[in-house]
């Protein structure tokens, strides 16, 4: 109680404040030279100096806009959500949260406390600094200083709340971490850490939720059915983890082997991504303005991944077809177990192959002389560089390429042939899978809207596995028959009024309703980026908002996200491999057929 009455005294006392809290929230943030960052030294990062400056006078990130057109949040000039003295209840209110979230037994308002605890000082001190920036007509380069020491001050602890509370938060990591127009640099820098994997459940967890999953459903325990599984984890994600398992003898009939892939939704993970979603929206209303397309997509990928029995179904729909199809003999789907597959554990057939991701960088660090550092680092830098483009490198303290150009040229004639080998394996299995996603799409209607190499498997027999479709997308007839009609239109280079025409009948809509530029709307959307190339943008974000300028979207059909984000994975895969790929051009064929029939 008397702990009680101390917080409730802080909450007076803070809306007291006026002139003072300024010396003690806005002290000025850290010097350039005593930042830690959390990335890995390499021969291309510049050691010393971390060689920021002028990262808000880009035009990008003063004035670009969201699909929606939302303007980016921290650096828009929005008028201040609550005064300092607002401000002092806030943190406040913080910290009852935090003291009542550890006496009450919810899970939900532990969460919501310790986020609120930790994120909102951040907030705080972001929108203080916005404040005091406008009111006193601070100049570009000091708001460059002070809004580049913010970011560099709480980019390590966003990550750590994302983190240590995962779910949600790590999803919502993962996606801001390709939206240079959403976020700073610093962010994305340290974000892309969590697109691989996150910590895994202990497999005592995963044994229980498993025993009790077949237990109600099936009415067997995980003993009769299983006779081993392996602790350390396939793969590991926000909503659930793969285990690799051996089946007992005789537990039932399955002719596929008795090595099974075991998918295993984390324990109440659907109801904490729910109340999760409820706290990351108060905080859009608060200090978020313009994440609500951000937190709406991530809404539509999580949300329809809590049945697994939904993804067992797409498994062996897709799987029946491609069995039926010219992929055959060149890709794989596991075949889903249905009879053990419950809503919150899917059983497979286990294919035995790396991921393409892992397969691509232990091929490269062969070439390189065996060096596994600098091939991951070489991947990651080229990540980063394909999300930023090199002037935000170059600000976040990134050398040219002048040293690994240098590795290059040092490099045997049998290192160099290995290169070569590698650039045409790539080049063969990133042709494979966009001609399957094409199919998927144009001939199917129904397709993996998530995949990037992570859910891909290079398989021992040099087969293709497609492993994940927990964000399977179903399109009707019409929707599919419209976007071949936009595809055949920019593959086959028809006019731009044909191929404006298509994007329209689609559902695009433009202010100006411009020809011209509703088909640079569609190249960049289902083709490629090489006209913003062309005309000096260093990322698709930065081209799509030198097109919104031009002639805002006022209107983009869910069908057209869903099959651009497609698009942008694979030929993000291919930007990073050092491919440029045209999905369009090479989806023409399949689309003009889908047409014709």
């Amino acid at each position: 109680m008397l702990r009680l009455r101390a917080i409730l005294a802080i909450v007076l006392i803070a809306s007291t404040i006026r002139v003072t809290v300024s010396s003690v929230i806005f002290p000025g943030g850290p010097t350039a030279e005593s930042i830690s960052f959390r990335r890995r030294q390499s021969r291309w990062h510049r050691k010393g100096s971390v060689g920021r400056g002028g990262v808000l006078s880009s035009e990008m990130f003063r004035q670009a806009h969201s699909i929606s057109g939302f303007h980016l949040p921290l650096y828009s000039q929005h008028s201040l959500a609550f005064s300092p003295a607002q401000a002092g209840k806030f943190l406040s209110l913080g910290l009852i949260l935090s003291f009542l979230g550890q006496q009450i037994q919810s899970e939900s308002v532990r969460r919501a406390a310790y986020f609120w605890f930790h994120a909102g000082p951040v907030v705080l001190h972001y929108k203080f600094t916005r404040w005091y920036l406008t009111t006193t007509n601070a100049s570009l380069e000091k708001r460059n200083s002070v809004y580049n020491s913010l970011h560099d001050r709480y980019c390590n602890r966003c990550l750590d709340i994302a983190l240590h509370l995962k779910g949600l938060y790590v999803k919502i990591a993962q996606i801001v971490s390709s939206r240079p127009d959403f976020v700073p640099p610093q962010y994305i820098e340290l974000f892309t850490s969590v697109q691989d994997s996150i910590p895994q459940s202990d497999v005592e967890e995963i044994v229980r939720i498993v025993d009790d999953n077949l237990q109600q459903e099936l009415g067997k325990g995980f003993d009769k059915v299983f006779e081993s599984v392996d602790p350390v984890a396939l793969g590991s994600a926000s909503i659930g983890q793969v285990h690799r398992a051996k089946l007992r003898d005789g537990a039932f009939s399955w002719d596929y082997g008795d090595e099974v892939a075991v998918k295993v939704m984390h324990t109440g993970v659907e109801d904490r991504f729910h109340h999760d979603f409820q706290v990351f929206r108060r905080l859009c209303k608060v200090a978020l303005t313009g994440w609500e397309p951000i937190l709406d997509e991530c809404y539509r990928q999580i949300m329809t991944e809590f049945d697994y029995r939904n993804e067992a179904e797409s498994l062996d729909f897709v799987r029946s077809h491609m069995i039926c199809s010219r992929f055959n003999k060149l890709v794989q789907v596991p075949k889903p177990c249905l009879a053990l597959s419950t809503k919150k554990v899917l059983v497979m057939e286990m294919l035995h192959g790396k991921k393409l991701s892992d397969s691509f960088e232990d091929d490269l660090a062969n070439a390189l002389g065996g060096v596994t550092s600098d091939a991951h680092e070489f991947i990651r830098r080229k990540r980063l560089e394909m999300i930023l483009g090199e002037e935000k490198m170059e600000q976040l303290g990134y050398s040219s390429d002048s040293d690994f150009n240098k590795v290059l040229k040092s490099l045997g004639m049998r290192n160099k042939m290995k290169l070569l080998f590698l650039y045409r394996k790539v080049q063969k299995y990133i042709d494979l899978l966009v001609d399957v996603q094409g199919y998927q799409m144009l001939k199917l209607g129904v397709f993996n809207g998530d995949p990037h190499a992570g859910n891909l498997l290079c398989l021992n027999d040099g087969r293709l596995g497609l492993i994940d479709f927990g964000q399977t997308k179903r399109i009707t007839d019409e929707q599919r028959l419209d976007v071949a009609r936009v595809v055949s239109a920019i593959g086959h280079g028809q006019s731009d009024k044909q191929v404006a025409d298509a994007m329209r009948r689609l559902g695009f809509a433009t202010k100006y309703d411009k020809d011209d530029v509703l088909a640079k709307y569609a190249a960049l959307f289902f083709d490629s980026d090489i006209e913003g190339k062309r005309l000096g943008c260093a990322t698709p974000q930065i081209y799509f908002s030198t097109l919104n300028k031009l002639d805002q979207l006022v209107n983009v059909p869910d069908v057209a996200i869903f099959v651009a984000r497609s698009s942008f994975i694979i030929r993000g895969m291919g930007t990073l491999l050092g491919q440029q790929v045209r999905t369009a051009s090479r989806w023409k064929n399949q689309a003009q057929q889908a047409i014709d029939k």
